[in-house]
């Protein structure tokens, strides 16, 4: 029987990667007396703008204003920021940045 190299390795948490292990991407942690803890993946560009379409709010990591987030609102790609929405013209940095968040 073939071994799958892609399966996770027992117990580690890791994926085996063609140069080295990466962590496995974990969506929620097992809830703890009644409540729910969601841990915030870190995305790339294309998917925080899945997550946009889905309706949902983005933000990056390196963002210092974490009152600042993307949305779709009203047919454009905005941006909130200093209490006003912005259209928001995306930079290459956004689109290189893997630090993205579903809020």
């Amino acid at each position: 029987m073939l071994k799958n190299p892609f399966k996770k390795k027992e117990g580690t948490g890791l994926v085996p990667g063609a140069v080295k292990d990466i962590p496995a991407k974990p969506v929620t942690q097992s809830p703890t007396a009644g409540e729910t803890k969601i841990t915030r993946v870190p995305l790339d560009f294309p998917e925080a703008m899945k997550e946009v379409i889905a309706g949902n709010r983005i933000a990056r990591l390196e963002w210092p204003n974490k009152d600042e987030y993307g949305l779709l609102k009203d047919g454009w790609l905005q941006i909130f920021r200093n209490n006003k929405f912005h259209t928001w013209s995306i930079n290459d940095g956004d689109i290189l940045g893997k630090d993205w968040v579903v809020l």
